[in-house]
């Protein structure tokens, strides 16, 4: 029932969108299929399949550092089949609830509890370089003196990223001092101590963070670009690259809220709004249109990975 509501939920908001004119799906029946047009976004699917390869290299680094071997082409069919299950399941939680069941299969619950910690910061660090990437976009838009997005907009990237920033330099001090083999202290729990000190672990290691949330900025740059893509196919919007990197991301955030499956409606009504801010129409039909593009890249790469998902993943082993 809870599924259902949120697939009710979905459906209701784009219903809105098109009653109250802020998704033309009109619009795309103008779309010019012309070879460059469908070279252009069979490209685009190719810069999200080589996204997911980078965040196999991020799942990868992160179980490394927790004590579990996993080669790059396992890492890549297993984000693979996250991102794709991901899309089709209520919210994103049902991409890492398949990384979670997949690399869990191990005998000793405390290397099991390392691969559950793994899993939450690959997620923790997506979110935050989502963020980040808007942040970045600002900063550029505003050397570049071609900043035209409202104020009000423009503060919600870089004060969630500074937010962040700070909460895992004060975490870095105390964590430096945690080390997940070292006996629990006697007013924590031993269930507790296991998962808090391998979280630890990787709030005290900076480069390692540095390279996984360099990995997702890249990755988010490319999934971003797909609603460029799809702006660009419905014939452009009056607002530059820059400020587009700053936007889509604040609306792809909405994906992330699990009310509606794979975030459907709430991205859509949130790339509506936030153009609107700035004096462009038809957000949520590129942005839509966006999400399909993403779609079909995460079914083309993730159905054959899923197919393979259980002879792949026999020989998932442990460093000791």
């Amino acid at each position: 029932c809870f599924a259902a509501g949120k697939i009710v939920l979905a459906a209701a908001l784009l219903v809105w969108l098109v009653r109250s004119g802020h998704l033309a799906l009109s619009a795309w029946a103008e779309i010019r299929w012309t070879v460059g047009a469908v070279a252009v976004v069979a490209g685009q699917i190719g810069l999200i399949a080589a996204g997911m390869f980078l965040l196999g290299l991020r799942l990868r680094m992160l179980l490394d550092a927790a004590g579990v071997a996993l080669g790059r082409r396992r890492a890549f069919g297993l984000t693979a089949v996250g991102s794709f299950v991901g899309s089709v399941l209520p919210g994103v939680v049902g991409g890492n609830a398949v990384k979670a069941v997949v690399l869990g299969q191990v005998d000793a619950p405390r290397e099991r509890t390392r691969v559950m910690v793994a899993v939450v910061f690959d997620r923790v660090i997506g979110v935050f370089s989502l963020i980040l990437l808007g942040a970045l976009a600002a900063v550029a838009a505003l050397a570049a003196g071609s900043l035209a997005v409202p104020l009000r907009v423009l503060l919600v990237a870089p004060i969630a990223g500074i937010g962040l920033l700070i909460l895992l330099v004060a975490c870095y001090g105390i964590a430096r001092r945690i080390r997940p083999d070292d006996p629990p202290p006697l007013h924590i729990p031993a269930r507790l101590w296991l998962p808090l000190a391998v979280a630890a672990s990787y709030a005290g290691s900076p480069g390692l963070l540095a390279r996984c949330v360099t990995l997702s900025v890249v990755n988010h740059a490319l999934v971003c670009n797909s609603y460029l893509v799809a702006a660009a196919l419905l014939g452009g919007v009056p607002v530059g690259v820059l400020e587009q990197f700053l936007l889509n991301p604040l609306a792809m955030a909405m994906n992330i809220l699990p009310f509606t499956p794979g975030g459907v409606g709430l991205a859509e009504t949130a790339f509506s709004y936030l153009y609107e801010v700035v004096g462009v129409q038809g957000g949520a039909a590129f942005g839509l249109l966006g999400r399909i593009i993403l779609y079909a890249a995460y079914t083309l790469v993730g159905v054959p990975c899923l197919v393979r998902l259980p002879r792949a993943h026999r020989s998932l082993s442990l460093i000791h």
